[in-house]
């Protein structure tokens, strides 16, 4: 360690606490949130989509660590908790509450993964945490925190990379200062090499050092596989089973990007008879498995033909593996790549396309050749029914609104999906360390690093031209022509499912909550008692109670939400009916049922899941029936025949409705002439015209909406059972 480290202030949590009656260690491992405006009101929804690789990692590494070094007369208990997610949000306030007053209480509060958007609310975290309780250690780890010292402190020595700007040993970064100054432990490293069990014997000793960094990158090759904390899962949108890192490390040498500063470019692997296991004991326990790979770059790992084998020999045994995974284009160059991702159960592949803009290229033919080799890429996952993802970036230097357009419409004719992203100096990249150096003013508020706004001046284009661009991008990718026509092109009804959630939560995302799919999620909520620090006060009188401030704020955001709500589901209402899956859904779909109702459960999947046929409903009404007069005084029968007529008209409108009618394109075509005027609907007076043909218009689509409910709803309903 160098002499600056040696001379930082070791944090004054007291003497050895184990000399002061500790009994029990409570390990609270916690992922951070953001915030999402400028209000400080943190990001929070009932269900997310992505779940945490490096929560996972660490509850297993620390159940480890414990179970081979027992503490004699010390309970340990391990408490995970995402603190995007609303039940493990409030439940973190409730455990510091409860652990507040505990003496003998050890906390050891670890802020896992931390991005850099995440640093600002994992700093208030810890705050908040040390507040609340005497004995307590924090600890701070991830991409942030590692990739500014990193670049910025330790040095990056690559051969391939000698413009590298040379780091500055003089000084600790100034966000890394802050952290020690609040007394909060940094972990510099993979926490399966040597420092993570010296730091937490440290901590058990009570005497930790301010950073502990580890240089060398770990073999993973045997390295525990991680374990979800129990009930985790179920607090996401689909049934994701699993999702671990094969691999760690891409060998490219992206100047955006910080993951290869961090994780190194040498990639490294781990066993991939170890990963098809624990996916086969998976299949065991759940029946199937749908297993989210989280690697750098799945393609460039050694045994990646190992890995992919065994998944497709286990698919022959019967075992139901579906993957997801994240490649680069250049995979197309290896002959059969798409047969190959096919056979293993490959069912999104998530593409760094970056850009279509051959300008923003070096020059080199290698590179400008990748343009073409994301194109043939998709081409080729397309001809397999592999949903392609394309992940691209958005202001590069020589990127304008024309140019971004042209290429937007380019990759929406050959790829399913997209997430865009803003040009960003991250930290811990190499443009971030030349921003540095050369004394390029950054933004210092770490919460919008996110690669969701732009943060820095563009070479062509204005602040406000760049956010146009962006905005642009995604209506023109998401349009209601594209989307139909990609769902139309799958070769299967689960994968036009697929392709059709993927559509609605992405949209969701972006147009109503204003958010990047990535970390969004379904079920927003607020919490206005743990805003942000030093955040802009809302806008209402200070001398209102918190309650009410709250119920007027979220009407308010809420109420704003319902615009983009309402055209999101005529553009849905338009893509679902024009793709005919409902009809897919229906066909073929009846049996034979005779026996009684037995529930409620029992009715809804009779009357709106696939046909029971008419067997159960006439042997009840022959018994109806005969009950002659005994119905005069038997209220029982009349009681038993309501479930029975309901499905009767349910089934009738089932019958005798056609779902394709239900499309009616002029009445498109007046809404959009409708909105079309905007403001001149209210001050020009022969618009009365216009708001009196809505009023029949509207009830039409209304009239419709719950015919497409009859035939929808079975979709709906065999979707959450599944779930």
């Amino acid at each position: 360690m160098t002499e600056q480290l040696l001379a930082c202030e070791t944090p004054r949590f007291g003497a050895n606490l184990f000399k002061r009656g500790i009994r029990k260690i409570i390990v609270v491992l916690t992922r951070p949130s953001s915030y999402l405006d400028d209000y400080g009101m943190v990001r929070i929804f009932d269900r997310t989509y992505i779940p945490s690789n490096s929560l996972a990692v660490m509850y297993t590494l620390f159940k480890q660590f414990f179970a081979s070094h027992p503490l004699p007369g010390v309970n340990v208990e391990i408490i995970t908790l995402d603190d995007a997610i609303t039940e493990n949000h409030f439940a973190m306030h409730r455990l510091m509450r409860r652990l507040g007053n505990k003496d003998d209480h050890l906390v050891i509060l670890g802020l896992i993964g931390v991005q850099t958007h995440e640093m600002p609310r994992a700093r208030d975290i810890a705050r908040q945490w040390q507040n609340a309780c005497k004995n307590i250690f924090a600890i701070i780890g991830g991409f942030a925190v590692s990739g500014l010292l990193r670049t910025l402190y330790w040095g990056i020595e690559d051969s391939q990379r000698p413009d590298f700007p040379e780091a500055n040993r003089a000084a600790l970064p100034p966000e890394i200062q802050t952290l020690i100054q609040q007394n909060i432990i940094i972990f510099d490293g993979e926490a399966e090499g040597t420092e993570f069990p010296r730091l937490v014997g440290d901590i058990l000793k009570g005497s930790p050092s301010a950073i502990y960094y580890d240089p060398d990158m770990p073999d993973i090759t045997n390295a525990p596989l991680p374990e979800y904390p129990p009930d985790y899962l179920r607090h996401l949108v689909g049934k994701i089973h699993s999702a671990l890192e094969p691999s760690r490390g891409c060998p490219f040498t992206c100047k955006f990007c910080s993951i290869i500063n961090f994780r190194g470019r040498t990639v490294r692997a781990r066993d991939p008879a170890l990963v098809v296991n624990h996916f086969k004991e998976l299949c065991r326990r759940y029946g199937n498995v749908y297993a989210f790979l989280t690697e750098d770059n799945g393609i460039r790992n050694k045994q990646w033909r190992m890995l992919y084998g065994l998944l497709a020999e286990a698919r022959r045994e019967g075992y139901d593996i579906t993957v997801t995974t994240e490649i680069d284009v250049k995979a197309i160059r290896i002959p059969g790549i798409a047969e190959i991702l096919k056979e293993a159960g490959f069912v999104q592949v998530f593409a760094g396309v970056e850009s279509l803009n051959e300008n923003n290229y070096d020059g080199e033919d290698i590179e400008k050749s990748s343009v073409n080799d994301a194109v043939r890429f998709a081409r080729a996952l397309h001809e397999v029914d592999i949903q392609s993802h394309a992940g691209y970036i958005i202001g590069f230097e020589n990127d304008t609104k024309e140019s971004i357009v042209k290429d937007v419409v380019r990759l929406s004719e050959h790829y399913d999906i997209a997430s865009f992203f803003y040009l960003t100096i991250l930290p811990g990249s190499q443009d971030h360390a030349e921003a540095v150096r050369n004394g390029v003013e950054l933004d210092p508020d770490f919460n919008w690093y996110n690669s969701f706004k732009p943060l820095h001046t563009h070479a062509t284009m204005s602040h406000d031209e760049w956010i146009e661009a962006y905005d642009k991008a995604w209506e023109i990718f998401y349009r209601p022509e594209k989307m139909i026509r990609s769902i139309k092109e799958k070769h299967t009804l689960s994968r036009k499912l697929a392709l059709l959630g993927n559509y609605f939560l992405w949209r969701k995302a972006h147009f109503v909550h204003k958010i990047h799919p990535m970390i969004c999620g379904f079920g927003q909520r607020w919490d206005y008692r743990d805003r942000r620090p030093g955040a802009k006060p809302l806008p209402y009188p200070r001398w209102m109670p918190v309650w009410c401030v709250a119920s007027i704020d979220k009407a308010r955001r809420k109420l704003r939400m319902l615009r983009p709500f309402v055209r999101e589901f005529f553009i849905f209402r338009r893509v679902i009916l024009e793709t005919d899956i409902v009809s897919l859904l229906l066909q073929d779909k009846r049996r034979d049922v005779n026996e009684d109702l037995r529930n409620f459960w029992d009715w809804t999947r009779r009357t709106f899941g696939v046909h029971a046929g008419r067997a159960w409903l006439n042997a009840f009404w022959t018994r109806y029936a005969g009950q002659r007069h005994r119905l005069a005084w038997d209220i029982t029968w009349h009681l038993r025949a309501i479930p029975h007529a309901l499905t009767e008209i349910i089934y009738w409108l089932r019958e005798t409705l056609d779902p394709r009618s239900i499309h009616h394109p002029w009445i498109s075509d007046f809404w959009a002439a409708y909105r079309k005027r905007g403001w001149r609907l209210l001050t020009n007076p022969w618009s009365i015209g216009m708001h009196l043909l809505a009023l029949p218009l509207f009830l039409t689509e209304f009239f419709d909406f719950l015919k497409y409910i009859a035939y929808a709803f079975p979709m709906v309903l065999r979707k959450v059972k599944r779930v």
